[in-house]
């Protein structure tokens, strides 16, 4: 074969292996706005969603200026790249609001929507206990970026927290005298249901809960499956409550010690 047969042979293998990875390779653009993948049955499967879907998802579960406390990413948003988690998967406070500035720690999608996040480390996959201390925020303001377990968060809300394989007690402290009006909220609120536990994991054996001076007359009173079943120590402390109701009461089918 002579020279110029060679460049052509050349050529035109580059032409196809150019055109085979147009194919395969993954569309993006610079904003990052490709189909993602988002689960809102709550079943573990994943559907493909917009990120205007996206975005109606993050507005139904996140109140306008509400600050939450959100533990590891729940398995509705096990189908988002990495690049698309807040906080890298860490434990993390976020809030969402229209007036007020976002800290811009968030991924840029997540500030686009307004929303604020501080990431929290120190609570890790191999910890067999998180204790989280919290008090009711008082006022917006400009959220850090980072914070650390040891620390006081303020809150309105907890949503269902997401925690690792290994944890075996889970605390939820109240640094007040009197019960504190920070809300329990579902971790997907595009379900209609009383169903609200206070942890999930993929394999949960949280033996020991407790809970101190927070105010949760209204998760005794309308919720179920509150406290996991794997759950056989439990403290409830300056909680607010005089009575149970039946869904609560079955999700401590298995205490022991209360």
């Amino acid at each position: 074969m002579d020279g110029a047969a060679q460049r052509r042979l050349r050529m035109a293998l580059a032409v196809c292996v150019l055109a085979i990875c147009l194919r395969v390779l993954p569309r993006t653009t610079a904003q990052d706005t490709a189909t993602t993948s988002i689960n809102t049955s709550g079943s573990g499967s994943s559907s493909n969603l917009t990120y205007d879907a996206l975005a109606g998802w993050y507005q139904t579960n996140f109140d306008e200026n509400a600050t939450q406390l959100i533990g590891y990413p729940s398995d509705q948003l096990a189908g988002l790249r990495a690049s698309q988690t807040p906080c890298s998967g860490l434990p993390s406070l976020q809030t969402r609001s229209s007036t007020f500035p976002s800290n811009k720690g968030c991924p840029t999608f997540y500030n686009n929507l307004g929303a604020s996040c501080t990431c929290i480390t120190g609570y890790v996959v191999y910890n067999e206990t998180w204790e989280f201390k919290v008090r009711k925020k008082t006022s917006m303001k400009t959220m850090s970026f980072s914070m650390n377990s040891t620390q006081v968060f303020e809150v309105d809300q907890i949503s269902t927290l997401w925690v690792p394989t290994s944890l075996t007690r889970l605390v939820l402290r109240g640094m007040s005298e009197e019960p504190l009006p920070i809300v329990f909220v579902s971790d997907n609120r595009a379900l209609t249901t009383t169903v609200l536990p206070v942890a999930k994991s993929s394999s949960l054996i949280i033996n020991t809960l407790e809970i101190y001076n927070i105010d949760m007359r209204n998760v005794i009173l309308n919720t179920a499956q509150f406290v996991p079943s794997t759950v056989v120590n439990l403290t409830l402390q300056n909680v607010n409550f005089n009575d149970v109701s039946t869904g609560f009461g079955e999700s401590m089918a298995n205490v022991q010690y209360l």
